[in-house]
């Protein structure tokens, strides 16, 4: 992982944690795991307020 990566996961490690998220980590060299302990109505709230081209980048895996 270069620095410029590494520096931008912190980046979002701070601004996932203001949000709730409980963990996050990079995932391959593409992909970012953000886990939140959100129930299902929330996160889809959370998800409204997102562009469309952000709603088709997320992966939910399971509930």
């Amino acid at each position: 992982m270069s620095a410029n990566q590494l520096l931008r996961v912190m980046e979002l490690k701070q601004l996932a944690k203001k949000l709730g998220f409980s963990r996050i980590k990079p995932e391959n060299k593409q992909h970012v795991v953000l886990e939140t302990p959100m129930e299902k109505p929330a996160w889809n709230l959370l998800v409204a307020t997102f562009t469309r081209k952000a709603q088709n980048a997320l992966c939910v895996f399971s509930w």
